[in-house]
């Protein structure tokens, strides 16, 4: 095998791979990044006006401490209520759900996170538990302390778990071992964990600690006279964040934390969280006063009934901009629509079939996978494309379809929901039908397998008569091959064969899945949209493009 890694050319493979990947993670870091480099974020500079209102969206009279969100999936949202254990919502937070409490024997739940695509729950007195499907097992073999006030996941999937006494304990097991991580910390009553930065944050009764070392020592950077309880971070800048205190409001940083300055005064503010959104908009939760947001060089106070907000977050999905957990259950900030404008008899624009304006209605999709990392033969790999519609009307005959990766095989009965999926050549298609305006959101997957044989000796064909391509009319973009760029797909496709797997020298295989389609027609129109690329589980907002030797 490696001698087939070799004859690929494998260093120029993953040199390539590297590339890519890098380019590509930073647009993915970028998305907002472009957003907010045309608006300022920095105290002092106007935000753009906010219009909007918050609304309760579940557990009205529950304390909700603590929001978290699946690996690449923002409609998927985990609720930590203190009393009653955790809730899930599956469509961006409008609706919530609980989950199973089996095993949960301490429903004081102040913690959520999701680490290697596992769910975890730390509460006040029984440790930390971990989600198996149907329950909750404990795992709190070598944690000092059973009194867990935050959990926080790294790039590298290592869990942290800081305890209100005895500091931070680390697990690269997925729980099942613990171990403190507590050399350089001064203070150990945590309050909060946050990655962000390409480093964990620690805020503590008393400052806040860095660690670029994945939790192996942690250095003090500033606030030291200070209960640190939240994070924010700048994805333009990895010096910049902002930190909110129930001491001093809200603080910035622009050099890492070496100096910190204050965000406006503001008589009274014991900030709980901080947030930036999408649109660059600042926004705090606090100890006794709701939730503001940063304009115009001040804090401007929203009527929210709940006075004590524990978390405020941008949500990215579904029919709101942010999610609080509060004192009285979870509120969603609602953007009012933008008003259709009344047509007139003479039209002054009409949209031609090859448009690449978002049509409305749409549909919005997510491709995302498990496991994340780099896999070995043998192993199963599962995709889930989530879909939900935006814009008001019908998207009619709404299709998803899938090229399955090289190098793996569907998993026979893995196709779900069974009822709307089907399998040709190497495509998945969902007719799922017709999504109307009440922004129907869910999700199809399947499984595949990474063969233990995979072929490596089989030569990529030469075409020997390849006809030159006709474009559709109603493409946007350049479609997989053998799939067609727009209308309903074409039932069969061109097959796509196997290539030698690409492979690292400890035989551990790189998969990359390319996007899936979703398709839909609506006044008489087809549109389609693509989304990013998926490498070992990682997504990517750009085809993955790899030069071969």
């Amino acid at each position: 095998m490696q001698a087939a890694w070799n004859k690929m050319g494998g260093n120029v493979w993953l040199r390539w791979l590297l590339v890519a990947a890098l380019v590509l993670s930073s647009v993915a870091a970028g998305a907002q990044s472009r957003v907010l480099a045309d608006r300022a974020a920095k105290p002092g500079a106007r935000q753009p006006t906010v219009a909007g209102s918050w609304t309760r969206v579940g557990l009205a009279g529950e304390v909700v401490r603590w929001l978290a969100w699946a690996v690449g999936n923002r409609n998927v949202v985990y609720a930590a209520a203190d009393g009653t254990g955790v809730f899930q919502s599956a469509d961006g937070g409008r609706t919530w759900s609980p989950m199973p409490l089996a095993g949960l024997d301490n429903l004081n739940v102040q913690t959520v996170a999701v680490c290697g695509g596992v769910l975890f729950a730390g509460t006040w007195g029984g440790g930390v538990y971990r989600f198996g499907g149907s329950g909750w097992t404990p795992v709190n073999n070598g944690l000092g302390q059973r009194y867990v006030v935050a959990l926080a996941c790294d790039s590298a999937a290592n869990l942290y778990a800081g305890t209100e006494r005895e500091g931070v304990f680390k697990s690269a097991n997925g729980g099942s071992s613990w171990s403190a991580a507590n050399s350089g910390l001064t203070n150990r009553r945590t309050v909060t964990l946050r990655w962000g930065s390409g480093a964990m944050m620690l805020g503590t009764r008393a400052g806040v600690f860095r660690s670029t070392d994945q939790g192996a020592s942690w250095s003090p950077v500033g606030l030291a006279a200070d209960a640190v309880f939240d994070f924010a971070f700048d994805p333009r800048d990895a010096n910049r964040m902002w930190a909110a205190t129930t001491t001093r409001g809200v603080l910035s940083t622009n050099n890492g934390g070496a100096t910190w300055t204050s965000v406006a005064e503001a008589e009274g503010l014991q900030a709980y969280s901080v947030a930036l959104d999408a649109q660059g908009i600042l926004w705090a939760g606090t100890r006794n006063a709701g939730i503001y947001h940063y304009e115009a060089g001040t804090w401007v106070r929203h009527s929210l009934d709940p006075d004590r907000v524990y978390m405020v977050r941008y949500n990215g999905a579904g029919g709101g901009r942010l999610l609080a957990a509060t004192a009285d259950g979870i509120w969603m900030y609602q953007v009012p629509p933008t008003p259709t404008p009344t047509p007139t008899s003479t039209p002054t624009f009409t949209p031609s079939p090859t448009s690449t304006a978002t049509p409305t209605p749409g549909v919005n999709t997510l491709l995302r996978s498990n496991p994340i990392g780099l896999v070995n033969p043998g192993d199963i790999i599962t995709y889930v494309v989530d879909h939900w519609k935006v814009g008001g009307g019908v998207a009619s005959t709404v299709v998803i379809t899938n090229a399955i990766p090289l190098n793996t095989e569907l998993v026979a009965g893995s196709i779900q929901p069974a009822a709307v999926g089907s399998f040709d050549g190497r495509i998945v298609t969902w007719r799922l039908g017709d999504l109307g305006p009440d922004m129907a959101a869910g999700s199809v997957s399947y499984q595949v397998r990474v063969p233990t044989a995979t072929p490596t000796d089989v030569p990529t064909p030469t075409p020997t008569n390849t006809p030159t391509p006709t474009a559709e009319p109603t493409a946007t973009d350049t479609p997989t091959p053998g799939l067609r760029a727009a209308g309903a797909p074409a039932s069969r496709v061109a097959p796509m064969g196997w290539q030698p797997a690409l492979r690292t020298a400890s035989g551990s295989i790189l998969v990359i899945n390319r996007g899936a389609f979703v398709y839909w027609t609506f006044d008489g129109r087809v549109y389609h949209r693509r989304t990013g690329s998926v490498v070992n589980g990682q997504l990517f907002y750009l085809p993955l493009i790899v030069e071969r030797e």
